[in-house]
C-alpha cells in the first residue's frame, strides 16, 4: 500500500505539471506570436488558434498508440518518454523564432505527450479494487488543478518576467516530474502488482461506447451530474453580469469535477485488464477530440450565431447525453455490479 501511495503521489505531480504545461500557453500565445513578429496583425488570431488547437488534435490521434505501447513496454517507460519529451519541447518554445515554429513545436507536443492517459491506466491497473475510484478521482484533481492554474501561472510569470520565462519554468517542473518517476516508480514491482489485480471481466462494447460519448461531451458520470451541468450551461446564456457568470462557472466545475473519474472507474470495471490500456487510450482520444471540437466548433458557432447560442447548444448536448447514459445504466452497469 505504501508503494501504491507513493506511485499515486508521483503520478499526481506529473499530471499536474504536464496539464499546467499544456494549458499555460492559452493567455500568452497571441502576445508571444506578436512578440516574435514575422506575421501581420490580422494573422495573429489565426496562428494562435492553430497553435492552440493542433496539440489536442494530435493528442487525440496518438493517444491509442501510446496506450498500446504502454501495455507492451511498460507504463513507466511511457511516463518517462512523455515527461522528457514535453520538457524538451516546452523549453524549445522559449527559443522559437517564428509563429510557424511555434505551431510546429505545439504539434510535436501533441504527438509526444500522452502522460495523463498513461498515468490513468497505470493507476487503474495497480490500484487495489476498493481504491480505484478514489485513486482516479485523486488523479483527476491533478489534471483539473493544473489546467486551471496553468493560464493563471502563465499570465503571472509573463507579466512580471517574460513570456519565454513561462516556458522555462514549466519545462523545469516537467523535468522534475521525469526525475521523480525515474527514481521513485519501480517498474518490476508495479508490474507484479498489476498482474495480481487483473480482473477477468467480459468486454461490454455498448457501455464502453456510451462512456466514450460521455467523455467527449464532458470536454465540448451520473445522470444527475450531466443534467446539472446542462442546466448550468444554459444559465451562462442568460447571465446578466460577470459575477453571475463566475458563480455559474463555479457550479459547472462542481458538476464536471466528478464526471471523468466516474467514467474512468466504470471503464475499469467494464473491461479486462489486458485490454484496459487500449480502451483508456481511445477514451483519451474522445477527450482530446472534445477539446478540439469544443474550441473550434464553439468559435464557429459564436461567429455565425452568438455566444449565448453556444451555451444553449452545449446545454442540449449534455441533456441528450444524460438520457443516453440513463438508457444503458441499469442494463449494463448494475448487471455487472457497477459503482
Amino acid at each position: 500500500m505504501e508503494n501504491f501511495n507513493r506511485t499515486l503521489l508521483v503520478c499526481w505531480f506529473g499530471v499536474f505539471t504536464t496539464s499546467m504545461g499544456l494549458s499555460q500557453i492559452a493567455p500568452i500565445l497571441p502576445f508571444y506570436i506578436k512578440e516574435l513578429g514575422h506575421v501581420d496583425t490580422s494573422e495573429i488570431a489565426f496562428y494562435s488558434g492553430l497553435a492552440f488547437g493542433i496539440t489536442p488534435l494530435f493528442m487525440a490521434v496518438f493517444s491509442p498508440l501510446w496506450a498500446f505501447l504502454g501495455a507492451k513496454y511498460g507504463y513507466k517507460n511511457m511516463l518517462l518518454r512523455a515527461s522528457f519529451g514535453m520538457s524538451v519541447l516546452t523549453l524549445w518554445l522559449s527559443f522559437a523564432h517564428s509563429a510557424l515554429e511555434v505551431v510546429f513545436v505545439r504539434g510535436l507536443t501533441g504527438i509526444i505527450s500522452g502522460f495523463t492517459s498513461a498515468a490513468v491506466v497505470f493507476i487503474a491497473v495497480i490500484a487495489p479494487k476498493e481504491k480505484v475510484a478514489y485513486a482516479l478521482g485523486t488523479l483527476s484533481t491533478a489534471s483539473i488543478s493544473g489546467s486551471l492554474l496553468g493560464p493563471l501561472f502563465g499570465g503571472f510569470v509573463a507579466e512580471f518576467f517574460s513570456i519565454s520565462a513561462v516556458f522555462d519554468v514549466v519545462a523545469f517542473l516537467i523535468a522534475c516530474s521525469f526525475v521523480t518517476i525515474y527514481f521513485f516508480i519501480h517498474g518490476r514491482k508495479i508490474q507484479k502488482e498489476a498482474k495480481k489485480n487483473t480482473q477477468k471481466v467480459k468486454e461490454n462494447k455498448t457501455l464502453i461506447i456510451v462512456l466514450f460519448i460521455t467523455t467527449f461531451v464532458i470536454q465540448f458520470g451520473t445522470f444527475g451530474a450531466l443534467i446539472f451541468c446542462g442546466i448550468c450551461f444554459y444559465l451562462q446564456a442568460v447571465a446578466s453580469n460577470v459575477y453571475t457568470l463566475i458563480f455559474v462557472r463555479l457550479l459547472i466545475g462542481v458538476g464536471l469535477g466528478g464526471l471523468l473519474p466516474c467514467v474512468n472507474a466504470l471503464l475499469k470495471k467494464s473491461v479486462s485488464a489486458k485490454n484496459l490500456s487500449v480502451i483508456f487510450g481511445f477514451n483519451q482520444t474522445c477527450q482530446f477530440l472534445g477539446n478540439f471540437c469544443g474550441a473550434f466548433g464553439g468559435g464557429l458557432m459564436a461567429s455565425h450565431f452568438s455566444v449565448e447560442f453556444v451555451f444553449t447548444f452545449v446545454c442540449l448536448i449534455f441533456i441528450i447525453n444524460a438520457f443516453i447514459f440513463l438508457a444503458f445504466e441499469k442494463k449494463y452497469i448494475f448487471s455487472n455490479q457497477g459503482l
